[in-house]
């Protein structure tokens, strides 16, 4: 550059090199080449830019030029930057405003930051290539300083980069230390935002000096009987020390830069540089945040013991100066009213003091006065000032815990397991109804614990909690604070505490990470969420609940400062994320807890079962209605089940296919017979001339459909269970008086016909054996007419009640008295169209019109045989291939005296499984919505207590949080699980710190079905489904297979109670037993299986029938089968109900005029 470009020469900086002082950038100078001089030229982009910022204050330059040879010089910049915190910085600012160039301040700021960008990126930050003196080195960019010549266009400044590299973090990286120029690697990777903040949740570490002093004094603490693991004693340790005092720590947008040994600070928001920095205070408490069943209650406890005589201390904004007293005190008084005020811990010093000075001071605790906000009261509102209202605060050593519900009673076993009796005072309210005493007597326990019901119910401005300043304040399963309204997060803004702690394995969202281990393999499981709403929920705990300024004075700046520029990617957003996290999370990764704890094995296997006969028929009539739905709509517009608008309708359908799985009775005779109706019209709908309207293909498909409909329509066994929705039982050896008054039908499709049986009917007859079971074979006809009459008159009048609620909610298919008695009354022919007819060969009501039984045949009631054997009777199988394996595993773990946890998604599959688990007489417990939360706990703990083999029937919605069941090495899920996640977290119930037995885990899958498709496809995703399975494009291409299952009517219409064993059992529980002794249910070995022999008048369910009917306890059936309004739990979703919401049932099924279905284009069905 010629020297018009530069001050004086003469005139050197303070730093030895001369001043660099450029052209304004809108005088529009003109400059010349020396090797062309009558060309003209502007200053090259990073001169114009650097001109604007020297013009403006942000930055002043020096310079030094290199002779490198006769035609070349070689001019090195030296860029100061003028902090924004200077002193007189007034004076710069007035100026910028004074010189805006006919633009705004806002508009200003934008070139500012966008040319700050830039140079940040090319510039050297190295101390060597800051002092060169001589020869061109190696690494330093070159950039030209002309270009040709442009008329100056202020939009042209800052508008494009100096040199082809967007990793702009990395090259910040360079300036904060002090690094040369150096192109990074790669570009900046084009990381998702959900990516970006993963990794930053991913990248929060535990951190402790193991040789903390402090770390030292936990390894021993007075008053816990059990030991901690080191990285609990860690995770007490670093809680103990957030406690001790706020830390000031810097806001995270500013960054340290050391130079010189000078340090100075960088804005990443503003671009800027600062003097001095601003801090924020960390809150004395934070997240404990140690993964599911790394032991958070055991840790929470174990701060509570070795803190358990500090006293909460009066806020510097309450402490009083100076005291007057209206009389003279004793020097007794002045010392308690000194020792409480200061928050001395006198209480470790309790054996030490005689019992005159412990009272007194039990009954003077310390306190500050709480000013209340400035208010007027409305009697005095000619006051020109306002009263000032006051209220007295207590100290305390106290902690107030509040946990859920369902954890409250584990949090006191969690007590009494660790913590050595009478050492810590707890005051327990676990529900709204218990009431809580004086705020005097509060303060004197060292824990008081409520559950959400009893604290959401408490007053915030009458309730004895806000008249205590509490040592601590604990939210179990803090994640409840996300919120930005609730009344937990309400009322925990209020609460007036010294140390605030959230404890919970997922303080976000995104931050739900679970470590599971199969077979040595680590599975990190990941679900997918929104991470902008992640990080706003995050802020809510920030301002809300921890309270930390500056955000909780302003509700919009988290948004400004956090979530904004880490959305848009500001540089630095990522680290200063992180050390916000770190500082604020308690939380060890997995390998540093590998090197601490190890569990027992855990050992987890798909179980691939055959469907049954019934199974079938239900998965083939559903891929039937998708089928028909599929043709008939020609696969396009919302007629089409798989179109975008018919999202929720799918949605419905495939829930219910996987419901199906298990037991589905939900399908009426009336469906199928428009299926089967509606299918043929299309067959024969042709075209103008006469050709089929529909291929080939599609026609041979309808053709299927009608099989498969003809097949469920002509099995009675199945007509009768769409009618009644009972589970089916099939009996061998059972006499036929009592298979003819209480059996629903028979195996139509075994030559011995086997008797059928619905548990209900299966409970009577348990009972009448038991009632009768000395009852000579002469006096049992008579009462077993008599038993009969009565229980089926019974029955009928309790559907008939729950049909009338069942319509009310509108909740699908109930058992239909119209149906029972009319309806189902098939006739030998069913005419479909004028030509064509299907011809039922069981002519017989479902419903006798005399006696009320279910009509198998025309044959009077047998008389009881003499060589009556019936005790010997036994439960071959059931109707569900699902329900007849795990009767077979909870068996064989039963005698083998093991715990198991049985998860399920939907409800009706608990209400079978606990029916089929009162016939066996097998003890079990049911925890789901269905029962109230406050006796969930006691369902936990009585299932823990229990001597010998036990089953906790699960809901998987209530699996997720907190709760402990190490009692269980054996646990099973009914169906496949979608999301990773929610089954890890489900099996962590048993899989937990404690375990000491290797759980083994099974999920049933059915083969050749959705299931198992769906199992293929999570098993080989990378990471979590995202989608819900109806959305899924692959499982919606399995649907769209319309795979049928190959299905005969002579087949078993049973599954056998039969599960494979790899333990080598020979035989399980066998005994010989006399004619007159109750048979016990026990198994043999052939290959891998156990085969069951299971009687159905056998000792186990026969005692619990006693102890029932002495104790007057009711049956699963009498509390489950129906919900809290009344109403079944099987939802049997009809064919109909599904598909009323988008057109009508008319046009749904069929059921027009066959003039009107040839002029029709597009039927829906489905």
């Amino acid at each position: 550059m010629r020297d018009d470009c530069k001050r004086n020469p003469i005139t050197k900086a303070p730093d030895g090199w001369s001043w660099l002082d450029l052209p304004y950038t809108n005088t529009n100078k003109q400059f010349r080449s020396l090797k062309d001089l009558n060309k003209s030229y502007s200053l090259s982009p990073i001169l114009q830019d650097v001109s604007y910022l020297v013009e403006r204050l942000h930055i002043i330059t020096t310079y030094k030029t290199i002779n490198l040879n006769n035609h070349c010089n070689v001019t090195h910049v030296r860029v100061y930057a003028i902090p924004s915190d200077i002193d007189g910085n007034r004076y710069i600012r007035e100026r910028r405003e004074s010189f805006k160039r006919g633009k705004t301040l806002r508009w200003h700021e934008n070139r500012y930051k966008a040319i700050m960008k830039n140079l940040i990126t090319v510039l050297d930050y190295s101390e060597e290539h800051w002092n060169i003196e001589s020869s061109l080195e190696h690494g330093i960019l070159l950039f030209s300083a002309l270009k040709d010549f442009e008329w100056f266009k202020p939009d042209s400044l800052g508008a494009s980069s100096y040199y082809n590299d967007r990793n702009f973090d990395y090259h910040l990286q360079r300036m904060i230390q002090n690094q040369p120029f150096n192109n990074s690697s790669k570009d900046m990777e084009d990381v998702s935002l959900e990516g970006r903040l993963t990794n930053v949740y991913n990248s929060v570490k535990f951190s402790i000096e193991r040789e903390n002093e402090i770390l030292e004094e936990f390894h021993k603490i007075k008053g816990l009987k059990s030991s901690l693991y080191k990285y609990q004693m860690e995770s007490a340790s670093k809680m103990f020390i957030n406690e001790l005092r706020n830390h000031r720590k810097l806001l995270p947008n500013l960054f340290r830069i050391t130079k010189y040994k000078k340090e100075f600070y960088f804005n990443s928001l503003q671009l800027d540089f600062l003097n001095f920095p601003e801090y924020y205070l960390t809150p004395r408490g934070g997240i404990l945040a140690e993964n599911m069943g790394l032991g958070k209650t055991f840790i929470v406890l174990a701060l509570i013991c070795f803190t358990k005589f500090e006293v909460s201390t009066t806020p510097a904004e309450f402490v009083v100066a100076e005291v007057k007293d209206h009389s003279v005190n004793s020097l007794r008084d002045h010392c308690v009213r000194l020792i409480n005020r200061e928050s001395i811990s006198w209480k470790n010093h309790v054996d030490e003091l005689p019992e005159s000075c412990i009272k007194q001071l039990d009954e003077n605790p310390g306190y500050f006065y709480f000013r209340k906000e400035d208010s007027i009261n409305r009697r005095f509102l000619s006051r020109s000032r306002p009263i000032i209202q006051q209220e007295k605060i207590l100290l305390t050593s106290a902690t107030l815990i509040v946990c859920p519900d369902n954890l409250f009673t584990q949090w006191m076993n969690e007590v009494s397991k660790h913590v050595e009796d009478n050492f810590l005072s707890v005051f327990k309210v676990p529900q709204a109804s218990s009431a809580l005493p004086e705020a005097r007597e509060l303060i004197k326990h060292d824990i008081v614990i409520m559950s959400f019901s009893a604290y959401v119910h408490e007053d915030k401005e009458s309730s004895e909690l806000f008249k205590i300043y509490w040592k601590r304040f604990i939210i179990d399963e803090g994640h409840s604070l996300h919120q930005r309204s609730s009344r937990v997060v309400n009322l925990s803004a209020k609460i007036k505490v010294e140390r605030r702690w959230a404890v919970t394995g997922t303080p976000t969202t995104g931050m739900t990470k679970l470590h599971m281990h199969e077979n040595e393999k680590e599975d990190t499981v990941k679900r997918s969420y929104n991470p902008r709403d992640d990080l706003i929920r995050l802020g809510y705990l920030v301002n809300k609940f921890f309270q930390i300024e500056p955000w909780s004075t302003d509700d919009n700046l988290w948004r400004k400062t956090i979530v904004k520029p880490f959305v848009e990617n500001h540089y630095g957003t990522s680290l200063a994320l992180n050390i916000f996290l770190t500082d604020l999370i308690i939380r060890h990764s997995t390998d540093q807890i590998d090197n601490d704890v190890s569990l027992p094995p855990l050992y987890h296997k798909p179980i691939f079962l055959k469907p049954s006969y019934h199974n079938k028929i239900s998965i083939n009539l559903f891929t039937a209605v998708l089928a028909i739905n599929a043709v008939s709509s020609e696969r396009e517009d919302r007629d089409y089940m798989f179109h975008a608008a018919s999202k929720a309708d799918l949605r419905v359908l495939i829930t219910n296919l996987q419901r199906s799985t298990f037991y589905w009775t939900g399908f009426s005779t009336d469906d199928l017979q428009s299926m089967v109706k509606f299918s043929i019209a299309c067959t024969e709908k042709t075209r103008s001339d006469g050709s089929l309207y529909y291929s080939t293909e599609d026609i041979e498909l309808l053709r299927k459909c009608i099989k498969v409909c003809n097949l469920a329509l002509f099995d009675k066994s199945w007509r009768t269970a769409s009618t009644i929705h009972e589970m089916m039982f099939f009996i061998q050896g059972l006499d036929k008086i009592y298979s003819k008054n209480f059996g629903i039908g028979k195996d139509d499709g075994d030559v011995s016909h086997i008797p059928i049986f619905g548990a209900p009917q299966l409970y009577e007859l348990q009972r009448f054996y038991y009632r009768n079971r000395f009852s000579t074979a002469d006096s049992i006809s008579q009462k077993t007419e008599t038993s009969a009459d009565e229980f089926w008159e019974n029955y009928w009048k309790e559907a008939t009640r729950k049909n009338t609620e069942r319509a009310k909610k509108n909740d699908g298919q109930a058992i239909q008295m119209s149906l029972v008695n009319d309806e189902l009354d098939f006739q030998n022919r069913v005419s479909l169209k004028s030509s064509k007819s299907i011809n039922f060969k069981d002519p017989n009501q479902i419903k006798s019109k005399i006696t009320g039984r279910i009509n198998d045949s025309n044959m009077n009631t047998p008389e009881p045989s003499e060589d009556n054997n019936s005790h010997t009777s036994r439960i071959l199988g059931t109707a569900s291939a699902k329900l007849s394996y795990m009767i077979s595993k909870l068996l064989e773990n039963y005698y083998r005296d093991l715990k198991s946890i049985v998860f399920f998604e939907f409800e009706e599959s608990a209400y079978y499984l606990s029916e089929a688990l009162d016939i066996l007489g097998l003890p079990y417990l049911l925890y789901s919505t269905s029962v109230p939360k406050i006796q969930r706990p006691n369902k936990i703990e009585e299932f823990t207590n229990h001597v010998g083999g036990n089953t906790l029937i699960m809901d998987l919605k209530l699996a997720s949080h907190g709760l402990t069941i190490i009692a269980a090495t054996r646990v099973y899920f009914l169906n496949p699980v979608w999301r990773r996640s929610v089954e890890a977290q489900a099996i962590k119930r048993a899989h937990r710190i404690g375990q000491k037995e290797p759980v083994y885990v099974e999920t049933l899958i059915l083969e050749g079905t959705l299931e198992e498709e769906m199992f293929n496809k999570r098993s080989n995703a990378p990471k979590e489904l995202m989608v819900p399975v109806s959305e899924d494009d692959e499982i919606r291409k399995f649907i769209l297979q319309f795979r049928f299952l190959k299905n005969r009517y002579i087949d078993s219409h049973f599954s056998e109670l039969r599960n494979g064993s790899n333990d080598p059992i020979r035989e399980l529980n066998q005994k010989k037993v006399d004619d007159f002794e109750l048979c016990e249910h026990s198994a043999f070995r052939i290959n891998n299986e156990l085969h069951w022999n299971v009687p159905l008048f056998n000792k186990d369910s026969q005692v619990k029938m006693s102890e029932q009917m002495i104790t007057k306890m009711p049956l699963a059936k009498d509390i489950d089968k129906y919900d809290d309004n009344g109403l079944r739990v099987q939802p049997n979703i009809s064919v109909e109900n599904i598909e009323k919401q988008v057109v009508s049932s008319k046009r749904s099924f069929g059921l027009i005029e066959e003039s009107e279905l040839s002029s029709q284009k597009k039927v829906r069905f489905g």
